[in-house]
C-alpha cells in the first residue's frame, strides 16, 4: 500500500515498498505546463519509520530550495551523513557532537550515554533530522514495555542531558521538558545503598567541589557545604531518622562512652544508641570545624551565626543527597531515608542480632526489623555455620 503527500499544486510524491528487495521507495512527480516529470529514489531500508523520516527531510529539502530532485540530484549523498550538506542538524551527528564535549563524563558515564543516544539515534533513523523529532518520538523510544520502569527513567534522563545541550548550543528545542519519568514501585531492596556507593557518592561531591573551586564558582565554606559528608557517614553508621539526625545537638553526643542519644525521637520516644567508629571519626572532624557549643546543633543551617544556631531543614539535607546521588548515577529510589535500611542491612551484615539492631534503630516491632533479614541471607548462614547450626 502505498502513501502519497501532495507537497504543492505540481509536486507529489508516492511512498511504496519494492516486492523483489523488501525496501521502500519514493516516487516524485510534477506537472509543467501540461508535461509530466518523474523521479524515482530507493531509500534502500525496509522500515517504514525510517522510510516516512526521508520522505519528510527530502520535502522539507525540496521546498526549502536545498536540492532539486528532478536536476542532477545525488541521492546517496544526500542521504549519507557524512556528505549531506544539513550534517550539523542530523541526530546522528549532533549525538556525536555532544559526546566529544561530554569532557566532564568519566569513562563509564560516557560509554553508557554513547550507547543510550545511538540506541535512540537507531531507532529514530540516522538521517533524521532534529528539528523533525516530536515528543512523541522521545516517548515511544522511551517507556519501551520491554525495558524495566528503571531502565525507563534511565534512558530519559539521559536524552533530557542531550536534549537541554542541543537547545542550548541552538541546534533546537528541547522537546523532552515536559516528559516526565515513571513512578518505580519501591521496595525496601530497591532503597539500600552498600558502603561502597555511600564511598561513591561522597567521592562524587568531592570531585564536584574541587572542579568548583578550580572554576572559581565556589569561594567560601558555606558554598563548600562541608557539613555534607560528615552528615552523610553518620546517618549510615547510625540508622538515625533525618529529623532525629538534624534535631542532634552536641550535648547529645557521648564520644568518651561512644554513645548518641536521640531525644523524642519517632512518637515521642527517646533512645541511646551505638556511636560507631565511622561516624565517631568524622564528627570528631566535623566538631574542630564547626562553632561548638553544647547546645547548638550539630547540623546548622547557614543562617547560623555565632550565638544563634538554626537548625537544618530536612528538604536541605534531602535535596542535596538526592542531587549527589543522581550524579553517582544510582537508582531514582534512593533518598536521604535510604540511609536508614542501609544502616539496618549493615549492622545485621557485622552480625548483631535481630532484637540489637531493633533497639539501635528505635523499631517499635521487632517485625519491622525483620523484613531486613531476606537481605542478608548468605551472612546469616555463614553465622548459623560459624555456630554448627547448619
Amino acid at each position: 500500500m502505498g502513501y502519497t503527500f501532495e507537497y504543492t499544486l505540481l509536486i507529489m510524491t508516492h511512498l511504496f515498498k519494492q516486492k523483489t528487495s523488501n525496501n521502500y521507495s519514493i516516487r516524485f512527480r510534477k506537472s509543467v505546463d501540461g508535461k509530466r516529470f518523474e523521479k524515482t529514489f530507493s531509500l534502500k531500508t525496509s522500515s517504514k519509520r525510517v522510510a516516512q523520516q526521508l520522505e519528510t527531510r527530502l520535502l522539507a529539502d525540496q521546498q526549502l530550495g536545498k536540492i532539486d530532485v528532478f536536476n542532477i540530484f545525488d541521492f546517496e549523498a544526500w542521504k549519507n551523513p557524512a556528505s549531506t550538506p544539513s550534517n550539523n542538524k542530523l541526530v546522528s551527528s549532533l549525538i556525536q557532537h555532544f559526546l566529544n564535549e561530554a569532557t566532564h563524563l568519566n569513562e563509564k558515564s560516557k560509554a553508557h550515554y554513547e550507547m543510550v543516544l545511538n540506541l535512540f539515534s537507531k531507532y529514530v533513523g540516522s538521517t533524521m533530522m532534529i528539528q523533525l523529532l516530536q515528543r512523541e518520538d522521545i516517548t515511544k523510544f522511551v517507556f519501551n514495555s520491554k525495558y524495566s520502569i528503571s531502565t525507563q527513567n534511565n534512558y530519559l534522563r539521559h536524552i533530557k542531558t542531550f536534549f537541554k545541550w542541543v537547545k542550548k548550543k541552538g541546534y533546537g528545542t528541547d522537546i523532552t521538558i515536559d516528559v516526565k519519568p515513571q513512578k518505580v514501585p519501591e521496595t525496601v531492596k530497591d532503597q539500600i545503598i552498600s558502603e561502597a556507593e555511600l564511598n561513591k557518592i561522597l567521592q562524587i561531591f568531592k570531585n564536584y567541589i574541587r572542579k568548583s573551586e578550580k572554576e572559581k564558582l565556589i569561594n567560601n565554606d558555606k558554598q563548600r557545604q562541608l557539613w555534607f559528608q560528615p552528615l552523610i557517614v553518620t546517618a549510615f553508621y547510625t540508622g538515625l531518622r533525618q529529623s532525629e539526625l538534624l534535631d542532634l545537638k552536641w550535648k547529645h553526643i557521648d564520644f568518651k562512652n561512644n554513645q548518641v542519644t536521640v531525644v523524642a525521637g519517632k512518637g515521642g520516644k527517646s533512645r541511646t544508641t551505638v556511636l560507631l567508629k565511622p561516624a565517631k571519626e568524622i564528627l570528631l572532624k566535623w566538631k574542630k570545624k564547626s562553632i561548638y557549643e553544647r547546645d547548638r546543633f550539630v547540623f546548622e543551617s547557614a543562617k547560623s551565626m555565632t550565638g544563634h544556631s538554626v537548625r537544618m531543614t530536612n528538604r536541605t539535607a534531602a535535596r542535596v543527597f538526592k542531587n549527589f546521588v543522581a550524579k553517582a548515577e544510582l537508582s531514582d529510589s534512593i533518598h536521604f531515608h535510604s540511609l536508614r535500611h542501609s544502616c539496618a542491612t549493615y549492622l545485621l551484615k557485622q552480625r548483631f542480632s535481630v532484637h540489637e539492631v531493633q533497639k539501635m534503630m528505635g523499631h517499635s516491632s521487632i517485625s519491622v526489623t525483620e523484613r531486613y533479614l531476606h537481605l542478608v541471607p548468605q551472612d546469616l548462614n555463614d553465622k548459623a555455620k560459624q555456630l554448627g547450626l547448619i
